[in-house]
């Protein structure tokens, strides 16, 4: 990642460079995938021993830490995270061979389009939080007085009359449960902790209930179908293949729900670490170094340690770094609206469609006709109707409530799509910024 004063101008995707030790890489996965089963993952010592830390920095109040306390805090949330980073090495070999395995067998079946329907269904963290907003969807659809807030209210309007309005009181006491439970997950990206939380950023989840107001599409139980199909083949008549088949379908979805699982629980670091480094932004703020506590995210972690107390700097370091936060701050601006890498590369043909007026890349098969909705951004959740075709820069599984009311083609495959030469919104930090 190319730099320039601080600041990440594009990535360069890596070029391999196979070595002899790449030579090794097979064995070492089918060892690990023989070792770790995704489906125990939990039991391991070391997510017992994630959890606690995890407590343990959630229970920490950096404002009565001194400034080298509150850099030990940060760097022990980072620390916390190589664990959960050294469960995914363990396991992800487990996850991905079942669903190579999976896929296999289904082309020798001339099923090789069910693939994806099959594991659709696994259970995650991720689906019982979507589940949760539909039953608070299913609240406010089912109460006048909510339903007409939700429509003609803004996200952060209608915050704050739930919060005040004793009328919504139940409503607010189960949305304030919700965030409890999953208001760590992330509006943009894990890596990025000058992104807020769902919790830091509560109108982004009600502009996901928003979302969810307008008419729901027919129930597909996409899973259930294609499992259905599968089970007419006539292959499967054979017990040995019926149930090594279906063995294959169980194991792949583990394998989705590790993969998921444990982004979920890594998220429940962020807002331990997003209060650390706000903590040390506004004592800088206080000393006169930046104009917002938020401006932190201008400076890397490494500048930030090497202060002995950013409450007391000297005037000279004062305005270094508060140059520094400027010039970086203005240099980020200025590259906004430019993609971090070269897009073309994404495309097989490495041109625009003849005619396209937005070119990206889609997210599942088949085509539909309708109207595009260009979502570019948490804020913009509440945008979106029933039918749509979503449009946006990017996906993580914050975004997938969305998914459930876009457009569907024939069939009931949903449809949105991942534009990449349309106008792109850069990150507000870099990789090298406090937990870029």
């Amino acid at each position: 990642m190319p730099e320039e004063d601080g600041v990440v101008l594009r990535l360069v995707p890596p070029v391999p460079h196979p070595t002899l030790r790449t030579l090794g890489a097979p064995v070492s996965v089918a060892r690990r995938a023989r070792r770790f089963n995704p489906a125990s993952w939990t039991q391991d010592s070391r997510f017992a021993t994630f959890l606690e830390n995890v407590r343990r920095l959630a229970g920490q109040d950096p404002a009565s830490l001194s400034w080298r306390g509150v850099v030990g805090l940060s760097e022990d949330a980072f620390a916390t995270m190589r664990g959960i980073t050294e469960l995914r090495i363990s396991y992800l070999p487990g996850a991905f061979v079942p669903q190579l395995k999976l896929r296999l067998m289904l082309i020798l079946l001339g099923k090789r389009a069910l693939g994806p329907a099959l594991i659709a269904g696994a259970e995650t963290r991720t689906s019982q939080a979507n589940r949760a907003l539909e039953e608070l969807a299913d609240r406010v659809r089912s109460h006048a007085g909510l339903a007409r807030a939700f429509t003609a209210l803004a996200p952060g309007k209608l915050l704050s009359r739930l919060e005040h309005d004793p009328e919504f009181k139940e409503f607010h006491a189960r949305f304030q449960s919700f965030l409890a439970e999953y208001g760590h997950r992330e509006t943009v990206s894990i890596v990025l902790s000058s992104s807020p939380t769902w919790r830091d950023a509560p109108e982004v989840v009600l502009g996901l209930i928003t979302s969810m107001l307008g008419e729901r599409p027919p129930a597909a139980d996409q899973t259930g179908q294609a499992l259905a199909e599968l089970k007419r083949h006539p292959a499967l008549r054979i017990a040995a293949v019926r149930r090594h088949m279906l063995s294959a379908v169980d194991a792949a979805k583990t394998g989705v729900g590790f993969r998921e699982d444990s982004h979920f629980y890594a998220t429940m670091l962020l807002p331990p670490l997003r209060r650390a480094l706000s903590e040390l932004g506004r004592r800088l703020c206080d000393g006169g170094v930046l104009a917002d506590p938020a401006d932190v995210n201008h400076l890397r972690f490494e500048e930030l340690a090497g202060m002995d107390d950013g409450g007391a700097l000297s005037a000279a370091e004062r305005e270094g770094y508060r140059r520094l936060a400027l010039a970086r701050a203005a240099k980020r601006r200025e590259l906004e609206g430019i993609p971090l890498m070269d897009t073309a590369s994404l495309f097989a043909n490495g041109r625009r469609s003849p005619g396209a007026l937005v070119s990206g890349m889609p997210a599942s098969r088949g085509q539909v006709t309708g109207t595009v909705r260009i979502i570019r951004g948490p804020d913009e959740f509440g945008l979106l109707s029933s039918g749509e075709i979503l449009v946006c820069p990017y996906t993580n599984p914050s975004w997938t409530p969305l998914f459930q009311r876009a457009s569907r083609r024939r069939g009931g495959r949903r449809r949105y799509c991942l534009p990449c030469r349309h106008r792109r919104p850069r990150v507000r930090d870099s990789s090298d910024s406090p937990g870029g």
